[in-house]
């Protein structure tokens, strides 16, 4: 009876061990521990996710600073064309920038006393730096503009001819040859002036601004006179009277001007006398700078220097002719 009893317990024993045991061969130990929730997995779960986020991160931003990049360097290499016609070209766009031009400054280039002057691309004077910068910046400003201002003490010095209205009263009158309308270095003035045919006598006289007479001539024969010495500076008025059949006729009469000059001060005199001594001397430095001082007929004689040496520059052609129209006047 036990050994009928226990068969029965020992086949439900295996049976129930039997059943047990399938779940165990499906799922074993390893593959249970593989798939079983830890701290530890769950913490390089987290790692790995935040690995993922930060590359990606990194990825976005390469890529938009690369975008950026490009973006930036073509606008900077693409100029704007509001009006919507052609870009300008590269000449074009250097030339708005800046006036002078390399192109000016070939055209503003000069030979000088056996140097080259020009202006560069930029305006800046080459070949004068050694002198001082007042007498460059002279220069400069001349070649740049390529025109000579007249300078204030002329105007003052020459007044507009007056027509007469009955051509034969100049029959009996001479001109004076100078100077007049001019300024002089020296202050021993040299008076000029034409024969009257027939004369036996010449009287200089000579005044200051405020008709004073402050030097007069003994009677001559000859057609000029030297002054004593004048006062620099100032200026003065001078006229001559001729002695002809017993009569006076005196030079200049109205309506003609005062025949006028300035004896130049001393600064300016020594300012030209530090000029000259550099070497070589610059003619084109020299000649502006006697036109500035109103010295016509030594500018005029420094800018002829010139233009020989540049026959084929307009320059110095138009700077010789503004100074030689001056004279006339």
């Amino acid at each position: 009876m036990q050994s009928h009893l226990a068969s029965p317990l020992v086949e439900g024993v295996s049976a129930a061990t039997g059943q047990a045991e399938i779940p165990a061969e499906q799922f074993s130990p390893a593959r249970r521990l593989a798939f079983q929730f830890t701290p530890a997995r769950a913490v390089a779960g987290v790692v790995v996710a935040a690995s993922l986020v930060l590359a990606f991160v990194v990825w976005l931003s390469w890529r938009g600073g690369s975008v950026d990049q490009i973006t930036q360097k073509t606008t900077s290499q693409t100029p704007s064309n509001t009006s919507g016609g052609s870009l300008p070209t590269p000449k074009q766009t250097e030339a708005t920038k800046d006036p002078t031009t390399d192109q000016f400054a070939v055209a503003a280039s000069l030979e000088d006393n056996g140097r080259k002057i020009h202006l560069d691309g930029t305006g800046i004077l080459v070949g004068l730096e050694e002198l001082p910068e007042a007498s460059r910046s002279l220069v400069r400003n001349v070649l740049a503009n390529k025109t000579l201002s007249k300078p204030e003490v002329l105007e003052k010095l020459t007044a507009p001819s007056i027509r007469l209205m009955d051509p034969t009263a100049r029959k009996n009158t001479f001109g004076l040859l100078g100077p007049s309308g001019t300024v002089i270095a020296t202050d021993h003035a040299n008076l000029r002036w034409q024969a009257l045919a027939g004369a036996t006598s010449y009287t200089v006289s000579v005044f200051d601004a405020d008709f004073n007479r402050v030097t007069r001539s003994t009677p001559q024969t000859a057609t000029q006179w030297t002054t004593p010495t004048l006062r620099r500076g100032m200026i003065y008025s001078w006229e001559v009277v001729a002695v002809r059949d017993g009569q006076e006729v005196r030079s200049p009469v109205a309506p003609e001007p005062r025949a006028q000059f300035k004896v130049l001060e001393e600064e300016k005199l020594r300012e030209l006398a530090n000029l000259k001594k550099h070497s070589p001397i610059s003619h084109l430095a020299l000649g502006l700078t006697y036109a500035r001082f109103g010295l016509l007929a030594e500018a005029e004689g420094q800018l002829q220097i010139l233009a020989r040496e540049n026959p084929n520059s307009p320059v110095t052609t138009r700077l010789l002719r503004t100074v030689q129209e001056w004279r006339k006047r």
